[in-house]
């Protein structure tokens, strides 16, 4: 009997001790389990060039800009660090060239070890297609290159030249309907005008004031094609540059500021348009517009009729045409972020709401 209670007693202490030892092994900390590696910041990358101090033009270029950081807010909100958005705007085109290609070479996410898994380039000027060749042999053949404002013909021949092949895209909304608004509204004028002067009508010279030369930048917004198609040969287009050889777009031809200069064209204008009694145009001069505006504003009553290309309803210019490049690149994008198949070249107009103007139904 006594054997049986020592046993017993036993038992009962071996179990005691068992249930205490878990309890206290149940409330000390146990080591978390090891993270499983992931990417860290984001796998895209986008990188927006400028013309030199065009931003702030109240058209274009701030259209795209605009188009890029809705894009951006829209991933911020529904995929958290899938796209980092960066965007060159200097003041020289040298150090607009130099930035872009450091942003070539460093492929790295500059806040983490990774680097990025596809990078998208987006030049937004012509003549930035000559750049291609200084960072052809440095893009990964993970990365694309999106050119604005440009044609089918310029993109084949660079895919081919530069080697970039499928990676080198194009984007342009064109004008042309509204161009020949334009000119279906100047001729109705014109006839208004002389009806009873018996002169005879015609086109003599219709000059556009670009921000660049023609002999710099092919300009692809179908301008040219509609004005000869509409008035034929009997019309001299006189296109007027601002900018320097060097393209600088804040500089003047003289070394002043293409601002000064937009004003003193203006200015000019109107005293042809004294003489002529009415003068037409065609402005297309980036952040120069200021300039224009500021003469407009200072003489309410010159005569001339301006057009104002990429502008918008605050421009002091007669007429103005807007193209909706902010959400054609924001929408192209968005493809590209996908993986989507997307064509060589993509054209937008007023057939899909991608240009609008505020000229005078006349036909």
């Amino acid at each position: 009997m006594n054997r049986k209670i020592l046993l017993l007693s036993i038992l009962a202490f071996l179990a005691l001790t068992w249930f205490s030892a878990c309890s206290k092994d149940d409330d000390e900390p146990q080591p978390a389990p090891e993270p499983v590696p992931e990417f860290k910041g984001a796998p895209l990358n986008v990188l927006i060039v400028f013309s030199p101090g065009q931003l702030g033009d109240n058209g274009y270029a701030d259209r795209v800009f605009n188009g890029i950081q809705m894009l951006k807010a829209l991933y911020e909100r529904n995929l958290t660090d899938s796209l980092d958005v960066n965007f060159i705007s200097t003041y020289s085109r040298d150090a607009t060239r130099e930035t872009m290609m450091s942003w070539v070479r460093n492929t790295h996410n500059p806040f983490y070890e990774n680097d990025y898994q596809r990078r998208l380039l987006v030049l937004t000027e012509p003549f930035m297609i000559e750049w291609l060749d200084d960072i052809k042999d440095s893009l990964r053949t993970t990365d694309d290159v999106l050119m604005l404002k440009t044609s089918e013909a310029l993109i084949d021949e660079y895919a081919e030249s530069t080697g970039l092949g499928d990676r080198l895209y194009g984007m342009n909304i064109s004008a042309a309907d509204a161009i020949w608004k334009f000119c279906v509204y100047a001729d109705s004028t014109i006839s208004w005008a002389y009806q009873d002067t018996g002169r005879e009508l015609s086109h003599d010279v219709l000059p556009i004031f670009r921000l660049y030369g023609d002999e710099e930048v092919d300009y692809q917004d179908s301008i040219r094609i509609m004005l000869r198609e509409k008035w034929g040969d009997e019309t001299i287009i006189e296109t007027t540059p601002l900018s320097s050889n060097d393209g600088e777009g804040i500089y003047a031809i003289d070394g002043t500021s293409s601002t000064t200069m937009a004003y003193s064209m203006a200015e000019n204008m109107g005293i042809y348009a004294q003489d002529l009694g009415y003068y037409f145009t065609i402005i297309d001069i980036g952040s120069a517009i200021t300039g224009w505006n500021y003469y407009l504003f200072a003489d309410e009553h010159n005569k001339y009729i301006s057009l104002h290309l990429d502008g918008s309803s605050n421009t002091l210019c007669t007429y103005y045409v807007s193209r909706m490049f902010d959400y054609a690149l924001m929408m192209w994008t968005i493809s590209w972020i996908k993986n989507q198949e997307i064509p060589k070249m993509t054209w937008h107009g007023a057939w899909d709401n991608c240009c609008t103007d505020n000229l005078p139904e006349m036909y």
